[in-house]
């Protein structure tokens, strides 16, 4: 990723990930060893600091039980799951993410887009699909989210 320069030598890193079809995705490495690799290639230098990214974003995408499996064996949406992590390397401001469900079974669907749901409390998500269901969803869990944010602001009002 290039940096930009800001303003009196400041370095600003852009914070956009763009998450693309991730059935074609064949490797012989795991899990961890691989987001660890794309760790160092975002900049997260410390051995240290990259392992405690990578637990984090393996156990949010519900991965830290197969991390030790192979890539080439993991599931559709195993692998849709895995491409999240990797874009969410730099707590990105701007995930950009086309057709994320498309081929995966409808259980494993609905558990992609509640994830994506929740990536959007911090950050924009922007969805390309021909789904029109995965369209709905997306929008009704961001009307949720909202309502629930507007709900805590009150009541951290109320409180004050």
């Amino acid at each position: 990723m290039r940096s930009l320069l800001v303003g009196a030598g400041e370095l600003c890193q852009p914070s956009v990930a763009l998450l693309l079809d991730q059935r074609a995705q064949k490797t012989r490495s795991d899990a961890r060893g691989h987001l660890d690799h794309f760790a160092v290639l975002k900049g997260i230098a410390g051995r240290r600091a990259r392992k405690e990214v990578v637990e984090a974003l393996l156990r949010q995408t519900n991965l830290w039980e197969v991390r030790w499996q192979k890539l080439g064996g993991y599931s559709g949406g195993m692998r849709q799951r895995f491409g999240v992590a990797v874009a969410l390397l730099g707590n990105p401001k701007l995930m950009i993410v086309d057709e994320p469900t498309a081929g995966l079974d409808p259980a494993e669907r609905v558990r992609f887009l509640n994830l994506l749901s929740e990536l959007g409390e911090n950050s924009v998500v922007l969805l390309s699909t021909h789904i029109v269901e995965d369209v709905y969803f997306s929008t009704m869990a961001g009307h949720h989210g909202q309502r629930r944010r507007q709900q805590q602001a009150r009541e951290q009002r109320d409180d004050a």
